[in-house]
């Protein structure tokens, strides 16, 4: 009789982890802003319109946000190892000082534009602290690689009539710490959102697949 009572109780106890154990794999799309990148641009931009007292000022700067592509494998119900491919892509011109008009208005000189790009391959891992049926919260931290790319863009008369300049790539380090991940849904799909620091951005909102 102890011996029956002490398996029930050991089924009841384990069944919530013997469930979760029926998906082992996991794809995530998301789509993140203030990355590490986007903000040290932003930084630059200000920095640089401070420093010379507006003679140079940001025209332009446009970001494709951080997109990151991940798949994980749970090594236990609550434990996760994976990675991602993030990419992030940078748009950034200066207005120069160059003088005034004889009626005294500030005339200024665009200069060309530089288009840079970053893409970063991290592995990590992901533990899950709650893992609900319809609701989870969890912590991430990956660590990789980065490919810097920058190419100089001059226009000439329009944005249909450019040219390359002075093409350049970088490697260097990469990581991206998500303290708090949450996300909601069903079995199988789930909508997610993270607030973390990194490559793929401070907010991140995305979906996961889970199989």
């Amino acid at each position: 009789m102890k011996r029956i009572a002490l398996t029930l109780a050991l089924s009841i106890l384990f069944a919530p982890c013997l469930k979760a154990q029926e998906f082992r794999n996991e794809f995530d799309l998301s789509y993140g802003r203030v990355s590490i990148p986007g903000f040290a641009y932003t930084f630059a931009s200000v920095f640089s319109t401070v420093l010379t007292f507006g003679l140079i000022t940001p025209e332009g700067f446009h970001s494709t946000g951080a997109i990151t592509a991940g798949y994980w494998h749970y090594l236990t119900p609550r434990f996760s190892a994976g990675g991602g491919l993030t990419y992030e892509g940078f748009r950034l011109r200066f207005n120069q000082y160059a003088g005034k008009n004889a009626a005294g208005e500030v005339l200024r000189e665009p200069s060309d534009w530089n288009n840079m790009s970053f893409t970063s391959l991290m592995p990590g891992v992901k533990y899950r602290w709650v893992d609900r049926k319809h609701f989870g919260m969890y912590t991430k931290a990956n660590v990789g690689m980065i490919w810097y790319h920058n190419q100089r863009i001059s226009v000439q008369a329009d944005e249909n009539n450019w040219e390359q300049h002075d093409p350049s790539d970088d490697f260097g380090f990469a990581f991206q710490l998500s303290l708090i991940g949450l996300e909601a849904g069903n079995g199988h799909w789930r909508g997610t959102t993270e607030f973390g620091w990194g490559m793929e951005g401070l907010v991140q909102a995305g979906v996961k697949y889970i199989f």
